[in-house]
């Protein structure tokens, strides 16, 4: 699940921004399109495939030019995404999607992610909802980490991206724990970044669901989260609970509290969780 590194590690080791480290390369194509391109490394895998959050990640990351190239200023409201192919062999992907309602308080976006060597194979299909603030501070402290660097530029891939993000996985509860925000992981305004919420929403269900079903060998292909506050703070946990289990899958909710402000709940999600032994 995650490496066996300490919590202090984070003050200690340099971290790239989240798009910049996955090598990341997108912004828009157009008024209200976008697309963008991610290798894929073992960095990102899980026995059962590519991360979910971050096929969902590389669909809305792109629609934020969009948006600042319009004056506003976008946050994540929520995400859904449907994950039809774990993406065995594939080594990069292809996003592309449309601002299907655009507006100035709200906007929803939809995308596909395919394989960037055969586009007829669809990985994963997003819808996701924004909401447009007013910023309370600096919109992008650090400089502006929509776009990362040139395509199939990349960190290398010698630790798990929860070890790269300093997010740790608790062998006991399944529990993803994240002590702080820090470059790897900041959002505008020094808030959480969504797509880190999202990486611990998915380890953390992936966690309860093995401890649960005895077994890895999972794949999350249907996930939805809703923001419900921004998480500025930490330490940050999300925290699994199994709602119900069959022999070919589960339904997981995740909650992500930050304990360093109020604890109340930032992120709340529910996922379904294919158990792919059952498969075999």
């Amino acid at each position: 699940m995650s490496g066996s590194a300490g919590a202090g590690a984070q003050e200690s080791v340099p971290r790239q921004h989240l798009y910049a480290h996955l090598g990341i390369s997108m912004g828009p194509t157009g008024e209200l399109t976008s697309a963008g391109r991610m290798p894929v490394g073992p960095d990102i895998l899980t026995p059962g495939g590519i991360r979910a959050a971050l096929l969902a990640l590389l669909v809305e990351g792109g629609f934020g030019g969009n948006f600042l190239d319009a004056g506003l200023f976008p946050v994540l409201d929520n995400m859904t995404v449907h994950v039809r192919d774990g993406g065995d062999g594939v080594t990069s992907l292809l996003a592309e999607g449309e601002i299907v309602r655009p507006g100035s308080r709200r906007a929803v976006a939809r995308g596909r992610v395919v394989d960037a060597d055969a586009p007829s194979r669809l990985l994963a299909y997003a819808h996701i909802g924004y909401w447009m603030i007013q910023p309370r501070d600096e919109y992008m402290p650090g400089g502006n980490t929509r776009t990362a660097a040139a395509d199939g530029e990349r960190a290398p891939t010698t630790m798990s991206i929860l070890d790269a993000m300093d997010m740790h996985v608790r062998p006991d509860t399944g529990a993803c724990e994240l002590q702080a925000v820090h470059p790897g992981v900041q959002a505008p305004e020094g808030r959480l970044h969504g797509g880190a919420h999202q990486l611990m929403h998915e380890a953390a269900g992936l966690a309860g669901a093995a401890r649960a079903v005895g077994t890895d060998r999972l794949r999350v292909e249907d996930f939805s989260i809703r923001f419900l506050a921004p998480a500025f703070v930490g330490p940050f946990v999300a925290a699994p609970t199994v709602l119900s289990t069959s022999p070919d899958d589960l339904l997981c909710q995740v909650e992500l509290v930050d304990q360093g402000a109020d604890e109340r709940i930032r992120s709340l999600s529910t996922m379904r969780i294919r158990v792919l032994d059952a498969q075999m």
